[in-house]
């Protein structure tokens, strides 16, 4: 997404997709810095996981890592809010 253009550019999709992982159920974007962090808060069996992706110019966009909980246990739900 270009703020200035207002256009549509890439579309992030889950690195490993899986049934009721919700991908996206939390976004949060910080356009200075091209980076946006998707939370799955079902991912890992509801211990949920942060995804964060870069994106350079608004079109070479890229996974940099995801977050995970270290004590995490299922129903944790990590990644059900970011921001």
């Amino acid at each position: 997404y270009r703020p200035s253009q207002c256009t549509y550019v890439t579309r992030f999709t889950a690195p490993t997709p899986a049934a009721n992982q919700l991908f996206g159920s939390a976004v949060d974007v910080a356009f200075t810095a091209g980076l946006f962090v998707v939370g799955a808060r079902g991912d890992l069996g509801t211990r949920g996981a942060l995804y964060v992706h870069q994106c350079i110019d608004g079109f070479q966009c890229t996974q940099l890592g995801s977050l995970t909980a270290s004590d995490g246990v299922t129903n944790d739900n990590f990644g059900y809010s970011v921001g």
